[in-house]
């Protein structure tokens, strides 16, 4: 099946179903904020999202990217989201892009994470330990 490689060949750990619950505070916070929710935004960071996890991440590209993205280590990798943050903000006021088209883009991809890691779970039948 096609979804199979979509996934990791381990089953999921506490840890990784930590995080997807860390997920779902974003976008409860976005919800109740003042800021319009721009749908048509919503459902392109959730497109991106969800290829980014599944066809894209196991493309020769994706697979050297999460193997750097290993080796570099939590501080590396602290460091690589934090960078990734200074450029989303960078270009938000350079480009003055809407904090509304930014927040739904990234309601729509964080909600593809929680999907995938739903269908993750569920595929594997169990969660294994921690790590």
């Amino acid at each position: 099946m096609v979804l199979d490689r979509w996934y990791p060949e381990r089953a999921p750990t506490w840890a990784d179903v930590f995080v997807v619950g860390l997920a779902l505070v974003v976008p409860s916070r976005h919800l109740i904020r003042t800021d319009p929710i721009l749908w048509r935004w919503v459902a392109i960071g959730f497109l991106l999202g969800l290829g980014s996890l599944g066809p894209l991440a196991n493309s020769a590209i994706g697979l050297q990217a999460g193997s750097w993205f290993r080796k570099i280590g939590g501080a590396g990798r602290i460091a690589t989201t934090a960078l990734a943050a200074l450029v989303v903000a960078v270009t938000m006021y350079q480009f003055d892009i809407l904090t509304a088209v930014v927040a739904s883009f990234g309601v729509g991809v964080i909600a593809s994470v929680l999907v995938y890691a739903t269908m993750y779970v569920a595929r594997a039948g169990e969660i294994d330990g921690w790590y």
